[in-house]
């Protein structure tokens, strides 16, 4: 049997979810991640830092930011 004629590929994914099975599933996600690992899903954080390398790149600095004013944070630079 083909791969993209079985019922399963196509119904997971192949056709569109809708938004709230979306949110569903991304929020059944977080939950496990949460529940295993006691660190909620961080991808915004990831990107603050990107954002800050970034603009360290060009010149400027982030020291006097609120987010990065912490020790931790100003490790993380």
């Amino acid at each position: 049997m083909n791969l993209k004629e079985n019922k399963f590929y196509q119904l997971w994914f192949k056709n569109a979810w809708t938004y709230v099975t979306g949110a569903i599933l991304l929020s059944i996600f977080q939950i496990v991640m949460f529940a295993t690992s006691d660190n909620p899903w961080g991808v915004s954080g990831t990107l603050a830092n990107w954002g800050a390398w970034l603009y360290q790149l060009v010149g400027g600095s982030v020291d006097k930011w609120y987010y990065f004013s912490s020790p931790g944070a100003q490790a993380v630079l």
